[in-house]
């Protein structure tokens, strides 16, 4: 049973077309339920956010909508019918596509390449591929996403924010419908991250499903029209963006990211994060650093733990973080 096309849902069924979903789905491994007895449906022209604390079953649910896992009860459906998929290519020819946390691109080759990687338009019998057409639908592609960049540039040369919007634009190279996202902005700055929350509201208004993990509750409460909590492998909470523009529980409480913090955790956020102590005035350090530098990665790095001290060390990829915590 085939998905049909964007252009054949008119905007008016946007809202009432489920694209997929899950009924009672349960994942075990041994002496682990990952999932258990999983109902949630994803509607095509919305985005749907799933949340959850690690280990509540957010990827083990991505893998089944993606074709990656077969659940061990409940089924999957497509457009409201029970359906199998076969594996991930499966699910990429019925319109499926997940765009990982690691993006998965071949370094060594080029924008273009990687945007038409598998489906790259030939000529003389399907003997060589037409390089002019292959740039073409790439641009075209990418344009679709607002991005432009060098088309014949390696891969390996892009910045993250760059590398994600190759990834999103092989997914429309497969005509995908419902495009699955894991942690797409964890890595990227915040304006980078403000232009694909823009471009998924483009995705979602031209009729697509929209699914998305994230930890950051802020964009949660931003961008999602839909938002399912995860616990322990159960679906605990669910909230829909109401006439008024904000997240509704069933029960009729407004999501906010403090709210939706104690769905996930299932307890108040007081008895999680007591009160902090200080560290002892005059204490010896544990650890001091003085214009540090490691590996060619980080320099000049001044810092100094205390006793009773936590300290995080922040920044993006690349940046040095691990270097300078392993020196």
């Amino acid at each position: 049973m085939e998905l049909p096309s964007v252009k054949e849902i008119g905007a008016a069924a946007h809202a009432t077309l489920p694209r997929m979903g899950v009924r009672g789905v349960t994942v075990e491994y041994p002496g682990v339920r990952a999932l258990d007895n999983v109902t949630v449906d994803f509607m095509a022209g919305e985005i749907h956010a799933i949340v959850g604390e690690n280990g509540a079953g957010k990827s083990t649910l991505m893998k089944v909508l993606s074709g990656a896992l077969t659940p061990n009860a409940g089924e999957l459906l497509r457009n409201g019918e029970p359906s199998t998929l076969r594996g991930p290519r499966a699910a990429i020819r019925a319109g499926i596509s997940m765009v990982h946390q690691e993006l998965n691109l071949v370094a060594t080759l080029s924008v273009a390449e990687n945007v038409l990687l598998g489906r790259e338009p030939t000529f003389l019998a399907g003997i060589a591929v037409d390089r002019s057409q292959q740039r073409a639908r790439a641009r075209a592609l990418l344009a679709m996403l607002g991005a432009e960049m060098d088309l014949d540039r390696a891969v390996s040369e892009l910045s993250i924010a760059d590398c994600q919007y190759v990834e999103i634009a092989k997914c429309l190279a497969s005509e995908a419908q419902v495009l699955i996202l894991d942690e797409p902005t964890a890595v990227l700055g915040e304006h980078e991250a403000r232009k694909l929350l823009q471009l998924l509201r483009r995705l979602r208004d031209e009729g697509r499903a929209v699914l998305f993990i994230s930890h950051h509750l802020d964009e949660v409460v931003e961008v999602a029209d839909r938002v399912s909590v995860l616990r322990d492998g159960r679906l605990v909470a669910r909230f829909q963006r109401n006439t008024k523009g904000a997240l509704q529980a069933e029960d009729g409480a407004i999501a906010t990211e403090d709210t939706l913090a104690q769905a996930m955790v299932g307890r108040e956020l007081g008895s999680i994060y007591p009160p902090k102590g200080s560290a002892k005035s005059g204490a010896i350090a544990a650890i001091e650093l003085i214009e540090f530098g490691a590996a060619d990665r980080s320099r000049d790095v001044s810092a100094t733990v205390l006793p009773g001290e936590i300290v995080g060390i922040a920044g993006l990829v690349g940046s040095g973080r691990t270097e300078t915590a392993e020196a």
